[in-house]
């Protein structure tokens, strides 16, 4: 069935469109320029998000809620300051890892002790600059004071005593004195009898700030007071609440080398793979101003964008290297088709026949590709939305381009190629049959003076010509389509296999650009600090009768649950108010109460006293002061590195707290960034299928026949689980921004997939394999030269610092090498199996006059007026309202059916 209605008649407006301009190059040219300076002026306008956790954490994320109602509950306790433990977003901090450089030393000796205590003591007089301000001037303070790191009381101690001290893990009692907790500050521990500290490997220092603009500058101090420290027994690792974000931003500008380098190689490949032994017919110029062309799209889009507020990140630096390699994808195409018209041709034929062949294609390809950055734009995730939002707009303003800028350009060489002038000079050259030396033969001599039978002249390239004499003929060999099935089936059966194997999300410490500070800082703190991890908050929104021992006990069993479970500590580390309120209660000898004198305690004694006072964080009371309105304790997370882990831990907290009879949310700081794992495969499942749709309803429109946009999406699906599968076997996991190139990837299979099959549909032969090996005469040479040029080009980000940037690279090189494999091979070979779009029931050999009334529908009938023409033209095939065919000699019924 040929469904050509939407197909046929866009084909004749690009025809029309590519005539007239023809007439017009330099006013198209001239338009293409003038916008681009319009909207390339935005540019000075862009602004660069820097913030990692708005850019790579899920909008409206259960975690983000979660935030938002723990502080409308309990920001109003914090009129005394706060504690470090109880803040719901990133603030200002710094802290500062130290390791033993003697891996048999403990960092708790003497020497390695001194040291620290010096670096303490040297971060806390540090001043800002412009007016003096020390850590003590600046820090985030409850009552006033400071907080203070425990371990650093504990080595005070152990200097100033000349006793034998035996320090236990996690908490230890000095001198009859307080308990100090050092399970988060002592890290790497080595342990006898399970409590007893032997050997200590790496101490943790925090040092948290108020959220003022004086604490920025200290923060850079401190990084700079780091850096330089000089150290015997310790090596230093500092990180600050923004080392992420300048961390990102410092790869985003050191990527810019990479990004130009890219650019060299797309440009050099392109001009390159378009050079042929005839100086008349190179297109170098041409292939130039392709990449130009991409990059004339990347400028408007980045103006565009910024005109309209979206902000450029880190994720957009690949843009324009995707850009300018589907550009160059497109142009390829182009030029492939441009070199299949006649030489000697007018401008405006050559110029409409290209056009119609070529302009469809890359059509279908620009709305599958941008459809699918749509799909991507709406992901949860800020940084994905914008890099969609960029490269879709990119992508769309690379097809305008293309079939203006560059297609016009495209007139002006075919009009220098017609009067056989020099590619780069423009000079007048004579044909290689005429060349005076051999000088002049390789270096100015080009065209040809031998015309072909309809009086036109046609040079397909050599690469062009193997594809249709040599590959094609190979691959339609019928052994050689049972070893590609054989291939296929063992490609499918790998991938599938891996894609099991898939890990969802990305661990944060991956967004740390290898080398930097910040990756060090969390390398040590995954190898020396896993055994406590987030404090998790567990609140309740809704008054509760606190006095009565049916609810103390109840709440009591339901912080034992989270306690019993095999992602958080025990009691021992829990901290809740309600506990330590019972145990004065009791210690007090108050036995009996009732709600009035529960409240009344509570506040005029328990919250007064220096030991409870930071319960008064944790307690909310309504206007009148006689009636706990929200309330709150928090539990102390363990053993949470990797991922595995860190999902573990976010859902088994959420479930035990949905499972409670009372109102219970829970929250920590870590829970914005796990909420990742729970968005990122359903959104990956849904855009894919979305896609998938997307791509069959745009190929049913643009593709004249339905089975071969099946062939399309199938095909698509095909790639995509090769893709996810080989990007499991290449340690990538499936996180928030390789889901998203996964789904874009759907996009871009379209390229190696719908080009050969567009091709194969209108292909002017009636067998398959005649179709196939037509489809691959014609845009083989332009695909290869597309996968390519995307790899090349791509190939300066494999070094990138960033996993963001080398994740790209990885997933883009397997779209493209998988597809390209695809759609040389894979597709051809499925496609060759359709067989002849008609079943012909008869074939009648004629040499007598036909009547219209003796034929019959589906005969074919052959009258061999000539039976020795070798040359044939497709243009002699007839259709009778799809019934019958006439072919006027045997060469044309043997080239068309046989």
């Amino acid at each position: 069935m040929k469904a050509d209605c939407i197909e046929r008649p866009l084909a004749r407006l690009y025809k029309s469109y590519g005539c007239w301009l023809a007439k017009h190059p330099l006013l198209v040219l001239a338009v293409s320029v003038v916008i681009t300076a319009i909207l390339g002026a935005g540019v000075a306008l862009l602004e660069v998000e820097r913030d990692a956790e708005r850019l790579f954490t899920p909008n409206q994320s259960n975690g983000k809620l979660e935030r938002e109602m723990e502080e409308t509950l309990f920001n109003a306790t914090v009129v005394n300051g706060t504690l470090a433990n109880r803040l719901t977003r990133t603030t200002p901090s710094a802290s500062i890892i130290l390791v033993i450089k003697d891996s048999s030393k403990s960092i708790t000796a003497n020497k390695a002790r001194r040291e620290i205590l010096r670096i303490d003591q040297g971060i806390k007089a540090l001043v800002r600059s412009k007016n003096n301000k020390t850590y003590e001037s600046i820090c985030l303070k409850f009552y006033e004071r400071c907080p203070s790191n425990e371990i650093i009381e504990v080595f005070k101690f152990l200097n100033n005593t000349h006793n034998d001290v035996v320090i236990t893990y996690p908490t230890v009692i000095l001198d009859n004195s307080k308990p100090y907790f050092i399970g988060s500050s002592l890290g790497g521990v080595d342990l006898e009898n399970g409590i007893i500290l032997k050997k200590a490997v790496a101490v943790r220092l925090f040092y948290p700030l108020s959220d003022e603009s004086s604490s920025l500058e200290w923060e850079e101090n401190f990084l700079t007071y780091v850096e330089n420290l000089k150290l015997k027994e310790i090596i230093a690792y500092g990180a600050i609440s923004s080392s992420l974000s300048r961390a990102l931003d410092v790869a985003r500008i050191e990527t810019n080398p990479q990004i130009v380098l890219c650019v060299l190689i797309l440009v050099t490949f392109s001009v390159v793979s378009s050079t042929k032994l005839d100086c008349a017919q190179n297109k170098p110029v041409l292939a130039l101003l392709g990449v130009v062309s991409a990059g004339l799209a990347t400028l408007s889009t980045i103006g565009l964008m910024a005109y309209f507020g979206v902000k450029f990140n880190v994720l957009i630096t690949a843009t324009p290297v995707l850009v300018i390699s589907v550009g160059v994808d497109d142009m390829f195409i182009l030029v492939a088709a441009w070199r299949k018209t006649s030489i000697r041709a007018p401008i405006e034929k050559r110029t409409g026949e290209a056009m119609e062949e070529a302009a469809l294609s890359i059509t279908i390809t620009s709305l599958t590709n941008t459809l699918a950055f749509a799909f991507g734009s709406i992901s949860p995730f800020p940084a994905v939305q914008a890099f969609c939002l960029y490269t879709g707009v990119a992508v769309m303003f690379d097809f305008i381009y293309q079939v203006t800028f560059f297609s016009a350009f495209m007139v002006l060489t075919g009009k220098r190629e017609r009067a056989n002038r020099h590619a780069l000079t423009c000079k007048k050259v004579v044909p290689k049959s005429k060349a005076p030396s051999t000088s002049y033969l390789y270096c100015c001599a080009g065209g040809s003076d031998k015309l072909d039978i309809g009086g036109q002249e046609k040079h397909p390239h050599v690469i062009m010509k193997f594809f249709r004499d040599v590959y094609g003929e190979f691959l339609m060999n019928t052994w050689t389509k049972l070893f590609v099935f054989f291939i296929y089936v063992t490609y499918i059966s790998i991938s599938i296999l891996y894609m099991l194997q898939m890990k969802i999300g990305i661990e944060r410490r991956l967004l740390a650009p290898k080398g930097s500070g910040i990756a060090s800082y969390y390398a040590q703190e995954i190898e020396n600090f896993d055994l406590f991890g987030a404090q998790v908050c567990i609140f309740f929104d809704k008054e509760l009768s606190y006095w009565d021992m049916s609810t103390q006990q109840n709440l009591e069993s339901d912080i034992n649950q989270f306690e019993s479970t095999h992602v958080f500590h025990s009691a021992k580390f829990t901290t809740f108010w309600l506990r330590d309120y019972m145990q004065y209660l009791k210690l007090h000898n108050y036995t009996k109460y009732g709600k009035d004198k529960f409240i009344n305690v509570l506040i005029t004694e328990f919250l007064t006293d220096p030991q409870y006072k930071q319960y008064t964080l944790d307690i909310v009371f309504n206007q009148s002061n006689d009636t706990i309105i929200a309330s709150r304790a928090y539990v102390s997370s363990k053993n949470i590195s990797g991922a595995d882990r860190e999902q573990d831990l976010t859902r088994t907290a959420r479930d035990l707290a949905q499972k409670s009879g009372f109102p219970m949310n829970v929250f920590a700081q870590d829970f914005i960034y796990y909420d990742q794992y729970f968005f990122i495969l359903p959104n990956t499942v849904k855009n894919m299928i979305y896609s998938a749709i997307s791509m069959l309803f745009i190929s049913l429109l643009l593709i004249p026949r339905p089975l071969v946009s099946v062939w399309v999406v199938l095909t698509i699906v095909s790639i995509e689980i090769g893709v996810l599968g080989f990007m499991t076997s290449w340690n990538i996991n499936l996180d928030f921004q390789s889901s998203i190139f996964v789904t874009l990837s759907t996009g871009f299979s379209v390229d190696f997939s719908a080009h050969i099959a567009y091709t194969y549909a209108v292909a002017p032969y009636k067998l398959g394999n005649k179709r196939t090996i037509y489809a691959l005469y014609s845009v083989g040479m332009p695909m290869l030269q597309a996968g390519l040029s995307t790899v090349l080009g791509l190939l300066a980000l494999s070094n990138s610092t960033t996993y963001i940037l080398s994740a790209v690279f990885k997933i883009i090189f397997l779209v493209t090498v998988i597809g390209v494999i695809h759609g040389l091979v894979f597709l051809p070979v499925f496609l060759s199996v359709l067989g002849s779009w008609k079943k012909i029931r008869q074939i009648v050999m004629r040499q007598d006059p036909i009547e219209l009334q003796e034929l019959k529908p589906r005969d074919v009938y052959v009258v061999d007026s000539n039976p020795n023409l070798k040359e044939t033209n497709p243009d002699n095939t007839y259709d009778l309202n799809g019934k019958v065919q006439i072919l006027d000699d045997f060469a044309v019924f043997a080239e068309t059916y046989l």
